[in-house]
């Protein structure tokens, strides 16, 4: 017999599962969040389900709490320049998950520990891009060395991943999986 918690919990759990899909619902937020600009200048705009970075220098160093696109939402990233850089790292907590839009006129780097994959819905076009499972220091970053330490997650792009880098594309991560 379950217990009156129990059941209730089990109640407000199918509630707040069917009010999710609900017309107006809010959807869930899976853009970056936590930004804090490490080194250079960036201003960061959101607007419902896109997410616009605009950088101000050639290097741009950004730590996020999490950093990952869902589907159906959008992350442009204006640089000054086709070979600018930025640095979306995320020190701790999830993989990164890129499951829609990731744009950008630069070179952009995506560096999580914990992982990085790019989904099979995901359209990325950008200048360059560099996704890893690893370290960077700031001071190799900013000198232009892509000098990696401490792998420890998995990179993964799926099979129908759409990703155009007009320079470059790295993967660096324990193992480089085609999903």
């Amino acid at each position: 017999m379950q217990s009156t918690r129990t059941r209730r919990a089990t109640t407000w759990a199918l509630l707040g599962a069917f009010l999710g899909t609900l017309p107006g619902a809010p959807a869930a937020i899976a853009a970056p969040e936590g930004e804090r600009v490490v080194k250079g200048k960036a201003t960061f705009e959101r607007d419902g389900s896109n997410t616009k970075i605009t950088t101000k220098t050639r290097e741009t160093i950004v730590d996020y709490d999490r950093f990952g696109i869902g589907e159906g939402e959008s992350v442009r990233i204006d640089q000054p320049n086709k070979r600018s850089r930025i640095l979306n790292r995320v020190p701790h907590g999830e993989e990164s998950r890129i499951d829609g839009a990731l744009s950008s006129n630069g070179i952009v780097y995506i560096l999580n520990p914990a992982g990085v994959f790019i989904g099979d819905r995901a359209v990325v076009d950008v200048n360059g891009l560099v996704a890893g499972a690893a370290a960077l220091s700031n001071k190799d970053f900013m000198k232009g060395v892509d000098r990696f330490t401490d792998v420890k997650g998995d990179v993964g792009v799926a099979a129908g991943a759409q990703v155009r880098a007009a320079r470059s594309l790295l993967v660096a991560g324990r193992r480089r999986a085609r999903d």
